[in-house]
């Protein structure tokens, strides 16, 4: 019985050339001889990651604005890390919602609650150049647009008294 590496021999066919429709570039790129086609996949892939990474960061437009973006409220404010701190505290106070912790320093501040229904809910506050303030509130685990609205809302309005103070 004659085995088939026989048969490739004496039709004189190597392993790349058990299919002889495909061409003589088809051949080559199963080989890895052309590395166009690669180089293109991977300039697509680094777009696609590029293109990915600058769609994420949310776009404040001016100071004491927020936009809800990936299941967070991003905002601004012209305020500095104090009178955010204190206006979210107070925020949290007047929507009945227990606060389970607070930090604050320096380079940042966090404040975490409990509404009733049991969700979740982060505050992170950072200091900006200019006495300037960002800070992004989310709800839950996957976000609530609605009740970010609410304590974004309460921020605000607490730190027009502290303004006025």
């Amino acid at each position: 019985m004659v085995s088939y590496h026989d048969k490739a021999k004496h039709k004189n066919i190597s392993k790349m050339h058990i299919r002889p429709e495909l061409g003589r570039d088809t051949k080559r790129y199963l080989k890895g001889e052309n590395m166009l086609s690669k180089k293109m996949l991977l300039i697509c892939l680094e777009g696609a990651v590029i293109a990915g990474v600058i769609g994420c960061a949310p776009a404040i437009v001016s100071p004491d604005a927020g936009v809800y973006q990936h299941c967070k409220l991003y905002a601004m404010s012209s305020r500095d890390i104090d009178a955010v701190y204190a206006a979210t505290l107070a925020a949290m106070d007047k929507l009945q919602l227990k606060v389970t912790e607070k930090m604050k320093d320096v380079f940042s501040a966090k404040v975490m609650a409990k509404s009733a229904e049991g969700k979740i809910i982060t505050v992170k506050i950072k200091p900006e150049p200019g006495n300037k303030t960002s800070y992004d509130i989310k709800v839950g685990a996957f976000g609530d647009e609605e009740m970010s609205q609410k304590i974004y809302d309460e921020i605000i309005a607490g730190l027009a008294i502290v303004r006025t103070k």
